[in-house]
């Protein structure tokens, strides 16, 4: 059977389901916005990237290089890429503030600056790399699963390399990891850019997560197997701490709660736009992509490029203003991030997850960086700071407004080395001493 036929029988399932509750629609009225207040507990996970951040673009950078080191003045040249706010703060300075996680010094053979990952370090990233190797059936679910949400099962790879880290997709997206799985994915070309396709339709593959958890709360409540197909399954509302909802909206809101709930699996050509059930079959759409997250959320600029394969409106953004109580915008550091409330109990994920434990050390091994008063790095005097955020000067460039993506930071990296025969020549290896170290447990 054909994907185009799956398509058609998905696009007559949704007629059969969902065409009589729609005729109800003229009688309810869209949810009005709701001026949210900040949530402190969850603005603290979009504090923790911020720092984070560019030591995972300065890792994607060094982990393609022969022993992980890589001439001081490439890394220079692209440091833009990196969100490192304190202008007054270099790169090379940055750099000698973490001798944990990079050794930065002159080699003798040619005389210039280098920076090298230290043993620590590259344990780090091969047990990073290790953990995407473990992942992969799952990422494998989640990829087509993304698939199977858009319009035509098919999305650009250029997206889907932005989104590769918060899905745990592994960096050799396109030149192993879909070409591995011919039964699922295949790679298309339609005029400059590349697309991944659908090849397989899952049925058992097409069921929500909030269809998972509404089935499961029926059953620990004696209710059976229950239908949630069109059925006004009603989202969870949890607001921030001093906020409340005015009785008007309140009334708003529990009508629309009462409309029937469109599973982002199901055909969405048949939703008039700008109605209240296409709000419900968008916030129904954005639950899913974010539960198929890692940590359950994700930056509005990579959401907003996905408008035409999911069907979302050119002011995205007002969906989550509508919805407070669902999703959860921070913007800490210029960069709206948006979060699934009901994933957080404070701020921390209820789920766990292989690649958190990951960020977890990460994290440690960041914080035991130096920030030493009066200590001396490759004889250079370094001066700590006694905040660690003013010392590292993180945050989110702010050329762009909201930094620089996966996609955008690897092309860079790529043109970059095929300019500069000295950056990644045949006297690379000999320049730069191999160390080996073994993955940590």
């Amino acid at each position: 059977m054909t994907l185009a036929t799956l398509l058609r029988q998905k696009n007559l399932q949704a007629v059969l389901t969902l065409k009589p509750p729609w005729l109800l629609q003229v009688r309810f009225v869209s949810v009005p916005r709701i001026r949210a207040k900040p949530d402190r507990e969850l603005d603290e996970v979009t504090d923790r990237d911020k720092i984070l951040r560019p030591f995972f673009r300065i890792m994607d950078v060094m982990s393609g290089q022969k022993g992980l080191a890589v001439k001081l003045r490439y890394l220079e040249r692209i440091g833009w890429q990196f969100g490192i706010k304190n202008k007054t703060l270099t790169l090379t300075g940055f750099l000698k503030r973490y001798p944990n996680i990079f050794h930065v010094y002159k080699n003798p053979e040619d005389g210039r600056m280098w920076c090298k990952c230290t043993p620590e370090f590259a344990a780090l990233i091969d047990e990073d790399r290790q953990l995407f190797r473990d992942m992969e059936p799952q990422s494998v679910q989640t990829l087509r699963r993304l698939l199977m949400m858009a319009a035509v099962g098919r999305i650009c790879v250029d997206k889907l390399q932005d989104v590769r880290r918060i899905f745990g997709f592994p960096k050799d997206l396109v030149d192993r990891f879909i070409p591995e799985y011919p039964r699922f994915f295949k790679l298309a070309h339609f005029g400059l850019h590349t697309y991944v396709e659908l090849v397989e339709w899952d049925d058992d593959l097409a069921v929500s997560e909030f269809e998972k958890r509404a089935k499961r709360d029926a059953m620990n409540k004696g209710m059976g197997d229950i239908e949630v197909r069109g059925k006004p399954l009603p989202f969870k509302i949890r607001l921030s701490p001093g906020m409340a909802l005015r009785k008007k909206n309140l009334e708003v809101l529990e009508s629309w709660q009462k409309l029937p709930y469109i599973s982002p699996y199901e055909d969405w050509t048949l939703v008039t736009k700008g109605t209240p059930i296409s709000e419900k079959r968008l916030a129904a759409l954005m639950h899913e992509f974010l539960s198929l997250t890692i940590e359950k959320k994700a930056r509005l600029k990579v959401i907003q490029p996905f408008r035409e394969e999911f069907g979302l409106s050119q002011k995205v953004y007002h969906l989550f203003e509508r919805f407070p109580g669902i999703f959860y915008t921070s913007q800490r550091g210029a960069v709206k991030t948006i979060m699934l409330r009901e994933a957080y109990k404070g701020s921390e994920l209820h789920e766990d997850h292989p690649l958190l434990h990951f960020k977890k050390k990460f994290v440690e091994m960041v914080n035991a960086g130096p920030r030493l008063r009066g200590s001396k790095v490759e004889g250079e005097h370094i001066e700590g700071q006694a905040n660690e955020t003013e010392d590292a000067g993180l945050c989110e460039s702010s050329s762009d407004g909201e930094g620089m993506s996966d996609t955008d930071a690897a092309e860079e990296t790529e043109n970059e080395c095929r300019d500069m025969d000295d950056c990644n020549d045949d006297s690379n290896e000999g320049d730069v001493e191999t160390f080996s170290c073994k993955t940590s447990a």
